[in-house]
């Protein structure tokens, strides 16, 4: 989107009309939403004359187009309106309301301990995403790494697992996995 590829794009200091571009940033607010309902001729002054999306040029796109995140759009107007629209478009606006659980998510290397009564069970049969919502990415065994293990893989007392969950997620887990089992003639929780 240059001059040299278009040069109907070459500034315009006689008429005080300028070309910007701007990339949206991931969580612009502007994003899924229409050239129309942005408004940004009637609200700003500027006028989207090209939007670059994953290499493909849409030169004068219509009232219909979407903008997308990471878009590159091209703004024409005065230097102060090209400025507010860069501006409008890369507005973020981050809520409480937009924070989700996906945030949280981490993982965290979780020992299995040799009273584990866990040991010699098949990942499958202890369901670690069903009882507590944590997948296993990978398992460590002696230095021996299985990434995304299978439900048919055995878990042994002094595996190391690569759990990924929400902290609460694998506190829980972790409580689960670490419990001793009952001495004879006691009962279990």
């Amino acid at each position: 989107m240059t001059a040299t590829n278009a040069p109907w794009l070459q500034p315009h200091e006689d008429w005080n009309l300028h070309i910007g571009d701007c990339v949206l940033p991931d969580l612009a607010d502007c994003q899924g939403r229409s050239l129309a309902s942005l408004r940004l001729r009637s609200n700003l002054g500027c006028t989207v004359v090209g939007i670059e999306r994953q290499g493909l040029m849409i030169p004068l796109p219509g009232p219909e187009t979407v903008l997308y995140a990471r878009d590159k759009v091209l703004l024409l107007g005065t230097v102060e309106q090209v400025k507010a629209g860069k501006q409008f478009l890369h507005t973020v606006t981050v809520s409480p309301a937009s924070h989700t659980v996906f945030d949280e998510v981490s993982m965290e290397v979780v020992s299995i301990p040799v009273w584990s009564p866990l040991a010699g069970c098949a990942l499958g049969a202890i369901a670690p995403a069903h009882r507590h919502g944590v997948l296993f990415a990978g398992l460590n065994r002696h230095g021996r790494r299985v990434l995304n293990p299978s439900a048919t893989e055995e878990l042994r007392a002094g595996d190391e697992v690569l759990a990924l969950g929400t902290p609460q997620q694998i506190r829980d887990f972790k409580a689960w996995l670490q419990e001793k089992p009952a001495e004879s003639g006691e009962a279990r929780p």
